[in-house]
C-alpha cells in the first residue's frame, strides 16, 4: 500500500515495478505508473513526503533502490544502493534499515542513500525484515531476534 493513496505498488522477479489504483485496476497495461530494473525479493517500505506524494524503497537484487510516487502517480528512480544491500527494507525516521542474509545491518540515510551505520547481527533468510517498536529495531535472524538498540 502507498501511504495516503488508495494504491499499491507492486514488484517481482522479472524487474517490473507497477503502480496501480486499487479502486480502478484497469486490467493489463492499466498501471497509473511504471519502471523497470528491479528485481525484488521480499517486501518494501513506503512514506508520505511532505508537500505530497510518497518515497517507496524496494529490495531489489541490484541494491536497495528508493522510488519517488508523485501526486499524480508517476514514478521516478532515486538513489540505489550497492548490490550488496538487498534486504527488505524499514523505514525508522530519516534511516532506512535492511538486514542482509549474511548478517549485516546497514541503515542508509533515506534522503540520500549514504551508509550511516553497519552492525553485524547474525545472518537471516532472504525474507527477514526488521520491526521496530519504541527506540529499538527487532531482526529475525537465523538463530532467533535479535534486539538492537537505537540512539535517541
Amino acid at each position: 500500500m502507498v501511504p495516503g493513496r488508495h494504491s499499491a505498488l507492486a514488484a517481482g522477479k522479472r524487474g517490473g515495478v507497477f503502480l496501480v489504483d486499487l479502486g480502478a485496476l484497469g486490467g493489463v497495461g492499466g498501471q497509473k505508473g511504471t519502471v523497470d530494473g528491479c528485481q525484488a525479493y521480499g517486501g518494501g517500505a513506503s512514506a508520505p513526503v511532505q508537500g505530497g506524494g510518497t518515497v517507496a524503497y524496494l529490495p531489489c537484487t541490484s541494491g536497495l533502490l528508493q522510488l519517488r510516487i508523485a501526486t499524480d502517480g508517476g514514478l521516478r528512480k532515486g538513489w540505489q544502493a550497492p548490490s550488496t544491500v538487498s534486504g527488505s527494507p524499514l523505514i525508522v525516521g530519516s534511516t532506512v534499515w535492511s538486514l542482509q542474509q549474511d548478517g549485516a545491518l546497514i541503515g542508509l540515510d533515506a534522503a540520500t542513500g549514504a551508509r550511516l551505520a553497519t552492525l553485524s547481527v547474525g545472518d537471516a533468510s532472504r525474507f527477514a525484515t526488521p520491526a521496530s517498536s519504541g527506540n529499538a529495531l527487532f531482526l529475525p535472524t537465523n538463530h532467533g531476534i535479535t534486539a538492537v538498540r537505537l540512539a535517541p
